[in-house]
């Protein structure tokens, strides 16, 4: 095999796994005789000699990424190492970490969609209400708990209290205004390391997955945090499941998420970009 291909790694900073992640691909790049190369960001990276990118993080990571390249031609393989790897969730690269890295060089290139949110990228998904609370949680009330558990803890630990608030919002022009638990919008299924706030999403469909929940009692909020998980809570007539490829959101108090990161309250316009960037993955 040749030096033809010249990968640049991507890998979140100060980060042990990301950094063990780091060398095993490194150590399998040599094996095959690719050349790879590493930086921590990409404002001043020039990408002109390299034929693909691999990002080495979570959906922080992925999200700053994107939102920094200069261009989407680069295939981008990714090799999971944040707390919740939601967007993955949503992918096939692999059971096992052998498999993983593979993909991440050998995968086949599949177009995606990108979300943009006012001026901002995402691939997984946005919320307000109470995810965009659980966020807000989640940043500045650091427990010793890491990934789905401690996300768990933060769902738990306001579930009752959460007040829904009017909120007003068109998809594709049609107006409505809800008082609501939370609106999530996305192109992944999973978020929170594992609920399934819009199992009916598709990576490539060119719409947006919806997932609107009106007021729940809190009693009915804890009995049904199960069916979050599995996907199934579209069975409560609270619960909606929508499709769209352009939301606007009016003003509201409630705070907002973009890939799990506070992008805080509206208004908001988002659209769908179809199939913008190719990403590696497994037959």
């Amino acid at each position: 095999m040749t030096h033809q291909r010249q990968i640049l790694t991507i890998c979140k900073p100060n980060d042990k796994k990301a950094g063990r992640f780091a060398k095993r691909l490194f150590k399998y790049c040599n094996e095959h005789e690719i050349e790879i190369g590493q930086c921590q960001a990409l404002d001043k990276e020039d990408l002109s000699s390299y034929t693909g990118l691999v990002v080495i993080g979570g959906d922080g990571t992925l999200n700053h990424i994107i939102n920094n390249l200069p261009h989407f031609d680069l295939p981008m393989g990714i090799i999971p190492a944040g707390s919740g790897n939601d967007y993955v969730k949503s992918l096939n690269l692999g059971g096992n970490e052998a498999e993983i890295i593979e993909t991440a060089v050998f995968g086949k290139p599949k177009s995606v969609d990108l979300g943009k949110c006012n001026d901002q990228l995402f691939l997984n998904g946005f919320g307000i209400g109470f995810d965009g609370q659980i966020a807000k949680e989640f940043e500045e009330n650091r427990t010793i708990l890491r990934g789905h558990a401690a996300y768990y803890y933060h769902v738990l630990r306001i579930l009752a209290t959460f007040k829904p608030k009017l909120l007003q919002f068109s998809i594709d022009g049609k107006t409505s205004e809800e008082e609501v638990i939370l609106l999530t919008i996305a192109k992944g299924t999973t978020f929170g390391g594992g609920f399934k706030l819009t199992p009916h999403a598709r990576i490539n469909d060119g719409k947006f997955a919806i997932c609107l929940i009106k007021n729940l009692s809190p009693i009915r909020r804890f009995l049904n945090v199960g069916t979050l998980k599995a996907g199934t809570h579209d069975r409560h007539p609270e619960v909606e499941f929508l499709e769209g490829k352009k939301i606007e959101i009016k003003n509201s108090e409630m705070i907002a998420h973009i890939d799990g990161e506070i992008v805080g309250s509206p208004p908001f316009e988002l659209k769908v970009l179809g199939e913008k960037m190719k990403i590696r993955m497994r037959e």
